[in-house]
């Protein structure tokens, strides 16, 4: 008898507790003698931020240990005070610290994509570079004086050792300039970049070379002009 009697005392007990009220009067869902209160959703809080994880919620009368009572973050993994975008990395790590460098990778050293003249408005502006390296040449050209047909010369010619090769560029396109020997094979690689309309020069220092024919080709906009040149030393 002693046996059932606990046995059934412990039962009642892991049950609920249900107190006892005045004649007429009910306890509530909290146990609450009249009351009208019903239990509260509480939301896990394992980043200890104040911010609850709306995925993760219990209703209980009374606040359960590392609950609380709003679901506002947006990463219950991610402890960070600004709770939004900023807490992350571009690679998505939570505090993590790599950025997205001038070439848009994240992580990246800037170091994959090309440099060169990025103001559209220069004289040699290249639509194709990302990184501004400085060389932008702004100065105003009278479109009067702007070439009608590309051409190719250099000076001197003979020359020993530097040749310095001019060009005229009468639209806008990508240029190449480079150096051949006598058999065909390319020696050198003097420009090769979007132009505007206008006048250029570079120069080949042919110090590595001995002396004999070479030739200059200019490739531009299904037009190809070639020059001999001859390094005497």
């Amino acid at each position: 008898v002693v046996f059932i009697t606990i046995a059934s005392a412990i039962f009642s007990f892991a049950i609920k507790f249900i107190p006892k009220c005045a004649s007429n009067i009910e306890a509530d869902q909290c146990g609450v003698c009249g009351g009208d209160g019903y239990p509260s959703s509480w939301y896990f809080d394992s980043d200890e931020d104040g911010l609850g994880d709306p995925n993760n919620t219990v209703a209980a009368c009374v606040r359960p240990a590392n609950y609380v009572n709003n679901y506002d973050d947006i990463d219950d993994a991610c402890k960070c005070d600004s709770n939004n975008a900023s807490c992350y990395d571009c690679d998505g790590v939570c505090g993590g610290n790599l950025v997205v460098d001038q070439c848009g990778v994240c992580g990246g050293e800037g170091s994959t994509c090309i440099a060169g003249c990025t103001d559209p408005n220069a004289n040699n502006y290249n639509p194709d570079a990302i990184i501004n390296d400085g060389s932008c040449n702004t100065m105003a050209i009278d479109k009067n004086l702007l070439p009608q047909k590309f051409a190719l010369s250099s000076y001197p010619n003979p020359f020993n050792p530097v040749v310095r090769v001019s060009f005229a560029i009468p639209e806008m396109g990508l240029v190449s300039v480079k150096i051949f020997d006598i058999r065909g094979r390319e020696l050198a690689v003097l420009s090769n970049q979007n132009y505007r309309p206008g006048y250029y020069s570079v120069n080949w220092n042919a110090s590595a070379y001995s002396s004999g024919v070479y030739f200059i080709s200019l490739k531009t906009n299904g037009t190809t002009i070639t020059q001999k040149i001859l390094l005497l030393k």
